[in-house]
């Protein structure tokens, strides 16, 4: 369920329109970059003056920076906005479509020339989405200062052109208060045991507290790499993955019926109960379907691990369901985009999806943003 933060896009917006308003000046004044001495420079930008802008989001607040040319009488007047102009729904559309689609600076920079009339050098638009990269390795450096009691981690996998299949490492907290929030993800060419370690010891060094409880998927690497960076810590297998597992090893034939067991352990009201059942489904499908109940054997303790806990919460931490919403988006997202053109523009689409649309698990509403663009 995905909750449209407007706030957080509000400020994105106008950090990009300044920097897009600067960017257009400096180009008019015939440099590259601000404090660059150049003898043919026409003029010269100046100190700015607050804005309003009414946009589908709402109101944004933004600086305008004024220019002083060489030329005396010569004024300066911005393509993207008018002098007295109070209002613009596209702008919204224009400005951050490159952010979270990932699109060259060359197409962002086509965008806008199509759009208002003006030309921003490639190298230009390049120095726009910087604002944007900013925020996004502060996201990756920030000090983890709150204390999360459950830990959601998984991974998908997306492919970036000439490099192939990348892997995204995600973890999600939930707080004290019972507020969900992604932590940090990691972009990694294998989902293994050294690359899940380096993500979760990232997470210490930044301040992470062992959890509570961990939830996985089942990978053997994640588990192991949470053993060793997060000693003692207690793990949760989601019983979903558990369930698909065994049956992914059950003949077609008898698939329902081994399902329909399933269920039935893991409806058990104590963890001594699931045990039990376990030992019946063993004499029942040993010799039916052998490797079904190795696979239900292997690991099987924690699968139960959601027993410990009080028994109004074992819905939520018995599977990876918080987790998967996110995964379930991002695919949204990335599928229509088949192959991204570097790690950069995926990076920058991610970390758009998890900053600028907020996930919220909490209200069961289901909103989507208008800053879903399809690539043509």
């Amino acid at each position: 369920m995905v909750k449209y933060s407007k706030e957080e896009s509000k400020k994105v917006l106008a950090e990009v329109l300044e920097k897009c308003l600067q960017e257009e000046i400096l180009q008019a004044i015939g440099i590259e970059e601000r404090y660059k001495h150049k003898e043919e420079r026409s003029g010269y930008l100046n100190s700015g003056y607050k804005r309003r802008l009414d946009t589908s989001i709402g109101t944004i607040e933004f600086k305008k920076p004024r220019v002083v040319f060489k030329e005396k009488g010569r004024r300066f007047q911005s393509k993207i906005i008018s002098r007295y102009q109070r209002r613009d729904s596209r702008l919204v559309e224009l400005t951050l479509i490159g952010y979270f689609l990932g699109l060259s600076c060359r197409k962002t920079m086509a965008m806008l020339q199509k759009e208002y009339g003006t030309i921003l050098s490639p190298s230009g638009v390049s120095r726009v989405l910087k604002v944007l990269d900013e925020r996004k390795r502060e996201f990756h450096s920030r000090e983890i200062l709150k204390y999360y009691r459950f830990i959601w981690m998984d991974g998908m996998y997306v492919k970036v052109r000439s490099l192939g299949k990348y892997w995204l490492l995600l973890a999600l907290g939930e707080t004290m208060e019972g507020e969900f929030e992604l932590i940090d993800y990691r972009l990694s060419e294998r989902e293994n045991e050294a690359s899940y370690e380096d993500f979760l010891e990232n997470l210490r060094l930044r301040g992470l507290k062992r959890p509570v409880l961990f939830i996985t998927d089942g990978h053997k690497g994640l588990q192991l790499a949470i053993r060793t960076v997060f000693s003692f810590a207690k793990i949760q297998v989601c019983v979903v993955h558990k369930k698909r597992d065994v049956l992914s090893k059950t003949s077609l034939s008898n698939r329902d019926k081994v399902s329909k067991d399933l269920s039935i352990i893991y409806a058990s009201e104590s963890k001594e109960e699931a045990i039990g059942k376990l030992k019946e489904f063993k004499s029942k499908w040993k010799k039916k379907e052998p490797l079904a109940v190795r696979s239900l054997q292997y690991g099987f303790h924690l699968t139960l691990t959601y027993f410990d806990f009080d028994k109004s919460i074992w819905n939520r931490i018995k599977t990876n369901n918080p987790i998967e919403r996110y995964i379930e988006e991002i695919r949204r997202r990335t599928i229509p985009m088949r192959i991204f053109q570097n790690i950069d523009s995926l990076d920058r689409l991610i970390y758009g999806i998890i900053e600028i649309l907020k996930v919220n698990m909490g209200n069961g509403i289901y909103e989507r943003a208008n800053l879903y663009f399809q690539q043509n």
